[in-house]
């Protein structure tokens, strides 16, 4: 397709043209990397916006961080605020930009436009832009919200990534093994039956699995579908909600992982808030704000008001057990330096890399695990067959 165009170059001059591209978003993509910043992008010889048209849906959870970033770079090139978010209505991201353009027209900040929105937008957002128009760097204030956009998104979706492989490879070991013992061992039910002979211990063992199997192969998927009903419920009682958080940052293995990526999001909202002028407990109440579980966000709140009451950033986390001592050493030392937000976000990128290579270890480890689990279990089930053949020709002979 041909896709109409029209970018900034590199010295800020605006030009246009044509470019083809499977769909908009990869001509987005191409006038990008040719160094330049696309201002509206539409379908050649269509008179109406390709995206962002007023039908559109409302800006998804995914969608945040592109929109931002594309924000702040036009913004950073000097485009004006209205001509950046009129720009935008004109991309995937529509509906978003022409109700916070609505808004601005109307004579609100672009952080109050934000707040007004709500979702995907929450109040720490609207926090770090407010300071940004008060400091006259609304550009580099989104900027930096998008790389806490981004650096979320990539953190999720490596988890969800890393984890598909070990999970599926579960699945697929778990059928391989009910597939065994209910269709190849059954078949060895009936030739031992019809020898009638006294079989190996290991050899009954098998048997007796494959009918329990073969009989309560309904009773995984029950447990299965009422556990999970049975969590959504507990997930809607707020005390419970808190005690299964702080059971699952309890966990051997998993634990270890949730529990320092919500420290990585944490810290590197707080240090941005910092950064930007934001007052040390408004910045930790909107920090409290967006942990995404109870035990958390109880900590952060005390956290919270433990600062607001006057107290050091690192004495009420170290007081409500919050990060490690490291982080507690990097937060002393920011602020006997008066840099406590430059700490903060460096520490957050710290602890993500740590999050990562453990995820990447978690994943090296499991997936030959459960490949041997699985080689365990045939190699169990064929040998106590065996096992029990060898037993019938021993009486035969």
């Amino acid at each position: 397709m041909q896709f109409q165009y029209v970018a900034l170059d590199t010295n800020g001059r605006e030009v246009s043209g044509l470019i083809s591209a499977r769909s908009m978003r990869e001509a987005q993509r191409l006038i990008s990397e040719d160094g330049r910043i696309p201002i509206s992008t539409t379908a050649a010889g269509s008179s109406t916006r390709s995206a962002g048209a007023s039908g559109r849906k409302p800006i998804k959870q995914r969608d945040a961080a592109p929109f931002v970033r594309r924000l702040s770079e036009l913004l950073l090139a000097g485009v004006p605020l209205e001509r950046a978010l009129k720009s935008l209505t004109q991309s995937e991201t529509g509906a978003a930009a022409e109700a916070l353009l609505k808004k601005v027209q109307e004579g609100d900040a672009l952080s109050e436009a934000v707040l007004a929105h709500g979702a995907p937008f929450a109040a720490f957002h609207a926090a770090l832009i407010k300071a940004g128009e008060a400091s006259g760097r609304l550009g580099p204030a989104l900027d930096e919200l998008a790389s806490i956009l981004e650096n979320q998104n990539s953190l999720r979706a490596q988890i969800v990534s890393s984890l598909t492989y070990p999970a599926l490879l579960s699945v697929v070991s778990c059928l391989v093994f009910s597939g065994l013992m209910t269709f190849v061992v059954p078949r060895f039910e009936t030739l031992f039956a019809d020898a009638g002979a006294t079989l190996p211990l290991i050899t009954q063992i098998t048997l007796s699995v494959s009918r329990a199997v073969g009989s309560f192969w309904w009773l995984p998927l029950v447990l299965f579908i009422a556990g999970a009903l049975s969590l959504q419920r507990l997930q809607k009682m707020p005390i419970a909600r808190v005690q299964l958080s702080e059971f699952a940052l309890t966990l051997p293995v998993f634990g270890r992982v949730r529990s320092q990526a919500e420290t990585a999001r944490y810290t590197h909202i707080l240090g941005s808030l910092l950064q930007a002028g934001v007052r040390p407990h408004r910045a930790a109440a909107l920090s409290a704000d967006v942990a995404s579980t109870s035990a958390y966000a109880g900590r952060a709140r005390n956290i919270a008001n433990r600062v607001k009451r006057g107290e050091a950033f690192s004495v009420a986390c170290q007081s409500e057990g919050f990060g490690d001592g490291a982080l507690l050493e990097i937060m002393r030392v920011g602020e006997a330096t008066g840099a406590l937000g430059t700490s903060l976000v460096n520490a957050s990128r710290l602890i993500e890399n740590n999050v990562r290579n453990r995820i990447d270890r978690i994943v090296a480890l499991a997936e030959p695990m459960i490949i041997l689990a699985l080689a365990f279990v045939i190699g169990a089930v064929i040998v106590s067959l065996f096992i029990g053949i060898m037993s019938i020709n021993d009486l035969a002979i």
